[in-house]
């Protein structure tokens, strides 16, 4: 297990994630993401939209922390992730959160974008353990992490959530400004999978410890969708479970960008596209499920906050958990 104050160290010279920044977050300094050494919370909840192993009946315990250290162009949360809006608390503030929403009966504790407030995170989920806290811990993240970083996590992550969102460079440096993605997402994964294995663990339906992939289609980039397929297949594990999603929206700041086709078409992408290529690649659908289910809207300057789900709009998901034969 890491060294606490360890972690807290890398912030004076900041190499959370592999863009390096290299400033002292602890003097006020910023880099990319925009955070001090402070832990900064948009919003909590029982969260009903994510994949249904996660989310179950009861919800997956999310906690989205504001600011993010990839800042796609096209993000679907862009109000949380483009912005450091939201609560400031301590780490004790943090456990608190946690722990109330085990309290509500969450199935597990589900943190979006950790990598930049990682060491106030880890400091609050061992002092959650120690007042009680029991459920899956969840590092839903990017997919562009320091393999040293992710290291440090052994023993505590439960469930690792990554994206793998580009399998081509340019893509990347396009979409997000970073030209070295798909290295960095290969290695972090496998050494997430390394930790807590390839295969997903379900109690009646419940993910209690694995990793899950996420892809989420991009109208009009197919042929980064399967180089993604191909990376995980060649580089990282032949069995691992996958969630391919297409509840792509342009938002409004690139709604006039050239591949911002719409949502339709990535859902189109995967029935006439990638689903056809998977089988005649050799990757088999070992288990699928098209999913109607709530998504936030994207008119809200907050997206999650005060909502408590009622204020969604409706897409459609296809959530596949796929086997390489």
């Amino acid at each position: 297990m890491p060294n606490i104050e360890s972690l807290k160290a890398v912030l004076k010279k900041c190499v959370l994630c592999p863009r390096q920044c290299r400033v002292d977050r602890t003097a006020g300094e910023t880099g990319s993401c925009g955070l001090s050494d402070g832990i900064v919370m948009d919003c909590a909840m029982a969260h009903f939209g994510e994949e249904p192993p996660l989310s179950g009946s009861r919800g997956a315990g999310t906690i989205f922390l504001s600011s993010c250290n990839l800042k796609c162009i096209y993000c679907q949360n862009y109000q949380i992730s483009h912005r450091i809006n939201g609560e400031n608390l301590s780490a004790e503030g943090l456990a608190r959160v946690m722990l109330a929403l085990q309290e509500q009966g969450c199935h597990n504790i589900d943190l979006v974008t950790p990598t930049p407030q990682l060491p106030g995170i880890i400091e609050a989920l061992l002092i959650a353990r120690q007042q009680g806290l029991t459920l899956p811990f969840i590092y839903n993240c990017g997919g562009y992490e320091s393999p040293d970083m992710i290291r440090m996590l052994n023993g505590l992550v439960d469930i690792y959530l990554p994206d793998f969102k580009y399998g081509l460079d340019d893509e990347g440096l396009l979409l997000s400004g970073v030209n070295d993605y798909p290295r960095y997402a290969v290695a972090s994964i496998r050494e997430m999978i390394r930790q807590t294995g390839r295969n997903l663990e379900l109690e009646e339906g419940i993910a209690k410890k694995g990793v899950l992939i996420r892809h989420l289609i991009l109208p009009g980039k197919i042929e980064n969708s399967k180089a993604v397929l191909d990376l995980i297949k060649k580089h990282i594990s032949s069995a691992v479970s996958l969630s391919l999603m297409s509840q792509y929206t342009p938002i409004p700041a690139v709604r006039d960008h050239p591949f911002c086709t719409g949502g339709s078409a990535a859902l189109n992408m995967i029935r006439w596209s990638i689903m056809p290529w998977m089988r005649a690649s050799k990757i088999s659908l070992s288990r699928m499920q098209m999913k109607g289910t709530f998504h936030r809207t994207l008119r809200r300057n907050s997206p999650f906050r005060g909502s408590a789900g009622r204020k969604w709009i409706f897409q459609v998901l296809a959530r596949c958990c796929c086997g390489w034969a």
